[in-house]
C-alpha cells in the first residue's frame, strides 16, 4: 500500500496526491491518502474532493502501521517522547527531483510537496483524468469557459493574500514585482497576435490599480476561495499562461492540453534561497 500525506493549498495537495498515485502505479500497489492533518491546519482546507480523484481515505491504523507513529507537540512536552517511524516513513529530502524514489517498493507513506513533474510524467493521462473537475460548471463559469475557447485566452494569475499578509510567508515565497508581468505579456505577444488576458487573483483590487494590459482583459473574480477548483477549471481551459510562483497556477498550466500552449515562469520561485530547477518543465519559459 502507497499513503500520500496530504497538506498545503489545493496546488500542494496535487502534487503530493500525483506523486503518490504515479508510484502506486508504477509498482501495482494499492492508494490511498491520509488527509488527517487538515483537523489541526488553520490556513487551508482539505480541496481534493472536488477533484474527480479515486483514492480512498486511508484509516489512522492503516497510516500508523507503514508511517509509526505520530504524537502532538503538546503530547511531546507532557510525556517526553518523539515520535516513532518505521524505515518505510519516507519524507522528501530536497525541493529538487530525487530519482531514488522511484526504486522503493513494498509499502510506503510519503511526505512532502514532490513538486516536480519528474515524479508522475509516466502517468500523465491518468493524472489529467483523476484532476478533472467533479461538478458541472454553473451558468457563469460555463458562459465564461465557451469565451476562453473562442480567443486565444492567456491566463494571468497573479498570487498576493497570504504572500503579503503573513511575515513568514512573505519571507519565504516573496511576491512578484509588477516587471514580471510587464516581461511576461511582452514574451507572449512575440507569439500571440491578438491575446485575450484572463486575470485570476486573490487581490482584484491591487491588480487592477497596478497591472495594464494592452489587449481586452477579464477579470474572474466571482468564484472566490472557496471555489478554488472552478478557477482551476478555467485557468486550464486557456490555452496559455502567465503563471505565478504559485503551485495552483502551476497546475493550472499543466492541465492545459492546447497545440502550441505558451507558458511564462518566473526565474525566481522562493524568495529564500531553494534549488527549483526541476519545479518548471524545459517546454516552459522563464522570465
Amino acid at each position: 500500500m502507497i499513503i500520500s500525506h496530504i497538506i498545503g493549498g489545493l496546488g500542494n495537495q496535487m502534487f503530493q496526491y500525483a506523486m503518490g498515485y504515479a508510484h502506486a502505479a508504477r509498482i501495482k500497489a494499492v492508494y490511498k491518502i491520509n488527509n488527517s492533518a487538515f483537523t489541526t491546519y488553520p490556513l487551508h482546507h482539505y480541496a481534493l474532493n472536488d477533484l474527480s480523484i479515486t483514492a480512498p481515505i486511508a484509516t489512522e491504523a492503516e497510516s500508523t502501521s507503514i508511517r509509526g507513529t505520530l504524537r502532538t507537540s503538546l503530547v511531546r512536552r507532557i510525556i517526553g517522547k518523539k515520535p516513532t517511524f518505521n524505515k518505510n516513513y519516507i519524507r522528501e529530502r530536497a525541493y529538487t527531483y530525487d530519482a531514488s524514489y522511484r526504486s522503493m517498493s513494498g509499502d510506503l507513506y510519503f511526505e512532502g510537496y514532490w513538486q516536480s513533474e519528474k515524479y508522475f510524467l509516466d502517468a500523465a493521462s491518468s493524472i489529467r483524468t483523476e484532476f478533472t473537475v467533479r461538478h458541472e460548471p454553473n451558468s457563469q463559469n460555463a458562459t465564461t469557459l465557451q469565451s476562453i475557447a473562442a480567443c486565444e485566452s492567456v491566463a494571468v494569475h497573479v498570487r498576493r493574500g497570504d504572500y503579503v499578509q503573513n511575515k513568514k510567508t512573505l519571507a519565504f515565497h516573496g511576491v512578484l514585482p509588477v516587471d514580471y508581468y510587464q516581461r511576461a505579456v511582452r514574451e507572449i505577444q512575440k507569439y500571440i497576435q491578438h491575446p485575450t488576458y484572463y486575470i485570476f487573483s486573490d487581490d482584484p483590487v491591487w491588480v487592477r490599480a497596478n497591472l495594464r494590459f494592452v489587449a481586452p482583459t477579464v477579470y474572474v473574480n466571482h468564484n472566490g476561495p472557496k471555489k478554488d477548483y472552478e478557477d482551476l477549471r478555467l485557468m486550464a481551459s486557456c490555452k496559455h499562461h502567465i503563471i505565478a510562483n504559485s503551485t495552483f497556477s502551476w497546475w493550472g498550466a499543466w492541465l492545459a492540453e492546447h497545440p502550441g500552449q505558451k507558458v511564462i515562469a518566473p526565474i525566481q520561485w522562493f524568495a529564500s534561497n531553494q534549488d527549483t530547477h526541476d519545479l518548471i518543465p524545459d517546454r516552459w519559459m522563464r522570465t
